[in-house]
């Protein structure tokens, strides 16, 4: 039986959504209007994941676990048809080297399209805006080699807080933005950075409709633009 998507040359993506809810509706978007433009027909099977479960096992460090339960997810998208499958969220790539050596199909790799993003931008200096894990271990250790500035403690529980209560609630709110940007421009200008990275799928939500008042990279966009290549 051929598979689903090799009968239009567009290959199916199996998408994991729901880390949080607004992430999964941007890459939705985002990916249907970059496919149109490309005179691409989207090919899409999309999987609701358990958002608490997913942080209760990054909290504990249960990657073995995490791995499972998102392979699990991977491996029924690919019985229903994906040739591909994509996380629409920055924090479960924390297990993305043993969820790629289990999975049956290819997964987009956000870590990888990031650094080569940074690369091919010569951004060297940066800081990192998302949860608390992501900064505190620069992005699980996929930036060796760049120079990564940490924000204060206190400046990280604030982005770290702000991060939470976003993709939990699934939209944001009056001061959000507002707060985020605040620390990004203060770390721009006492850290003489290159740029901010939004290493928070989430956070493309405060800033769809305008662009930040920073230097930044949007993790993503960057993320989107490669499924959509790949597909």
């Amino acid at each position: 039986m051929a598979r689903a998507g090799t009968d239009e040359g567009t290959l199916t993506l199996g998408l994991i959504g729901g880390l949080g809810l607004a992430a999964g509706i941007h890459y939705y978007r985002r990916l249907v209007n970059s496919l149109e433009e490309r005179e691409e027909t989207p090919r899409l099977l999309l999987a609701h994941a358990d958002l608490r479960r997913v942080l209760e096992h990054v909290a504990a460090r249960e990657l073995p676990e995490l791995t499972h339960y998102l392979c699990g997810i991977v491996r029924s998208l690919s019985e229903a048809g994906a040739d591909v499958a994509a996380i629409s969220a920055v924090t479960p790539h924390v297990c993305i080297t043993e969820l790629a050596n289990a999975s049956p199909i290819p997964i987009v790799n956000i870590l990888d399209v990031v650094r080569a993003e940074l690369d091919s931008r010569g951004l060297q200096r940066i800081a990192l805006l998302g949860t608390r894990y992501v900064i505190e271990s620069e992005l699980f250790g996929s930036l060796s080699g760049f120079d990564v500035v940490t924000p204060t403690a206190s400046e990280t529980s604030v982005i770290d807080s702000v991060y939470r209560e976003l993709a939990l609630r699934g939209h944001g709110v009056p001061g959000d933005r507002e707060s985020l940007s605040r620390i990004a421009l203060d770390l721009c200008e006492r850290e003489r950075l290159d740029a901010v990275v939004l290493a928070g799928t989430d956070l493309s939500v405060l800033f769809d409709s305008e662009d930040p008042a920073f230097p930044s990279v949007d993790c993503s966009l960057v993320h989107i633009r490669a499924i959509a290549e790949r597909l």
